[in-house]
């Protein structure tokens, strides 16, 4: 039935925007490395930071979600997202520099090579 359908997809909608809260509020709280700009991407479901590595791909993967989130949406049109995702992108900018194009996967916090 029609309208059931329209309820069941309400009711999805209704618990993915619940999650993505969720998941932004966890990644505002303890994802942001305040000393460096970059972000730990290795977090408990508590927000423990489990490893603090910084794994390249992750690092612009957050900055791309919060600008797409900023832009796409009046919810997550906060500062804090834009400047988290402005230092990540400093961060990014000065890893690619330092390596000079080199592929890496993972560097500390401090932009020293971890792994290859």
């Amino acid at each position: 039935d029609m309208e059931k359908e329209q309820e069941t997809r309400q009711a999805w909608k209704e618990r993915v925007g619940q999650e993505l809260d969720s998941v932004i509020a966890l990644w505002i709280e303890h994802s942001h490395d305040q000393e460096y700009g970059a972000f730990f991407t290795c977090l408990g479901c508590n927000g423990q930071v489990y490893d603090d590595l910084n794994y390249v791909w992750l690092q612009g993967r957050q900055v791309w979600m919060y600008c797409r989130l900023y832009l796409n949406f009046e919810h997550f049109r906060l500062a804090e997202l834009l400047d988290a995702a402005k230092a990540g992108t400093l961060f990014y900018s000065q890893l690619l520099r330092s390596f000079n194009g080199s592929l890496i996967q993972g560097i500390s916090r401090s932009l020293e090579k971890e792994r290859d």
